[in-house]
């Protein structure tokens, strides 16, 4: 709502700049721009409530149904590997893609920070710790590491920094059951 609100006040003023001659120009052209990028982002929430209004009408899923189809478990050495990407002439093998209109992966134990350095890739990169989501709950998710954590000072998402991989996959594993998206 804040941001629309911005962007109506933004919108208003430009109009307001064409009572001024000169202006008039800059802010048609600003104008223009601004309603193109409305648009747009209108576009994407729409698929991104759609993808989380399907998700939900189907209740919290098992694991199985969250991650990416795979016949057996993979791992990757970056997280570049992982999505589809091209590397010259070459594309990767064993890719999957884009998440879809909607939706995001998600890493249980998440890839950055400490982690990055802490973590061996093909540990934080693979088909049983990315799971795929729609965006408006991945961002809940994101939301809930920011709660309270058993370390007063601390948000969920500083202190499993500090914890072994094992810790930091059973509490990602509980905040998604605690947003009911996984069973």
């Amino acid at each position: 709502m804040r941001t629309a609100g911005l962007k109506l006040l933004r919108l208003s003023a430009e109009a307001a700049a064409n009572l001024i001659p000169i202006l008039d120009v800059a802010a048609d052209a600003a104008m223009a721009l601004d309603v193109a990028d409305t648009v747009a982002q209108f576009w994407r929430l729409a698929k991104d409530v759609t993808a989380a209004l399907d998700f939900a009408q189907n209740g919290p899923r098992s694991f199985e149904d969250l991650q990416v189809p795979s016949g057996d478990y993979e791992e990757f050495s970056s997280y570049d590997d992982f999505v589809k990407r091209e590397s010259g002439q070459q594309t990767i093998s064993k890719m999957f893609g884009a998440a879809g209109d909607g939706y995001q992966y998600h890493h249980i134990v998440t890839q950055g920070g400490a982690n990055a350095k802490n973590i061996p890739a093909e540990q934080l990169q693979n088909t049983d710790n990315v799971i795929r989501l729609p965006t408006l709950l991945h961002e809940a998710v994101n939301g809930a590491y920011l709660g309270e954590s058993p370390v007063k000072g601390m948000n969920m998402y500083q202190w499993l920094k500090t914890q072994p991989y094992e810790v930091q996959r059973e509490e990602g594993l509980k905040i998604l059951r605690q947003l009911d998206i996984l069973k």
